[in-house]
């Protein structure tokens, strides 16, 4: 017979736990184990389906230095080699983890949170002197529509961050992201306090397909109150 649901949890309970919980007194004991990563086979075997299935680059992209008549000409940007379906993940943001309330060093240009929540309550990521392909993805703004959103989940019990696509994307667009309200506020429109004048923010551009429920922030767009 099917197992009962747990309909009650109690008050301060954490569901993850409840659910592991679940999970193991509703197999029989040998034949079914919880795990939070993927068991790959022992010895030689797993070592060498490991080297082979392995990417050390992000595929389907590639870093380019952009052309004349951009807005961020003689800088490099990020473009699609391949087409993208939307919610297709392109890769993964990383770089090296801030402690929370952690200031990076020359600045925040390239920290994104790695957790949910208040900008000075999370870790964070920096990828301004280390990273991947994934920095060079520049903001939309005055540019384009942003094409790519961040997401936070969780691989083998820690924190990614995910860049997944928020419509189709073809080959040879600029892949472009939603920096968010205050990132663009602290380094795009407040630039008068360095000496530069503000960049204005342009009008919402293309609207992004409706059947998708972008609602939860990406960890860029989670950086509200606190400092950069």
């Amino acid at each position: 017979s099917s197992p009962t649901p747990i309909s009650i949890v109690a008050k301060d309970s954490k569901p993850e736990k409840l659910n592991a919980k679940f999970f193991i007194a509703h197999t029989k004991p040998g034949m079914v184990q919880f795990m939070t990563e993927n068991l790959w086979p022992k010895h030689g075997a797993g070592v060498s389906m490991k080297k082979k299935a392995a990417r050390r680059y992000m595929t389907g992209v590639e870093i380019r230095k952009l052309a004349d008549g951009h807005p961020l000409s003689g800088e490099q940007g990020l473009f699609a080699t391949q087409s993208f379906a939307q919610c297709d993940v392109i890769g993964e943001y990383v770089g090296v983890v801030l402690t929370v309330g952690g200031r990076p060093k020359g600045g925040g240009d390239y920290v994104a949170c790695l957790e949910y929540g208040l900008h000075d309550q999370v870790l964070k990521l920096d990828a301004k002197s280390s990273g991947n392909e994934a920095r060079f993805i520049n903001s939309c703004l005055g540019i384009g529509d942003g094409k790519l959103v961040m997401k936070t989940a969780y691989v083998e019990t820690l924190p990614h961050i995910l860049i997944i696509a928020r419509r189709d994307i073809e080959v040879g667009e600029e892949l472009l992201l939603d920096y968010g309200e205050a990132y663009t506020r602290a380094y795009f429109q407040d630039r008068s306090a360095k000496g530069t004048a503000p960049i204005e923010l342009p009008a919402k551009q293309n609207k992004i397909a409706e059947d998708v429920n972008w609602d939860e922030l990406s960890p860029m767009q989670q950086q509200e109150g606190g400092d950069y």
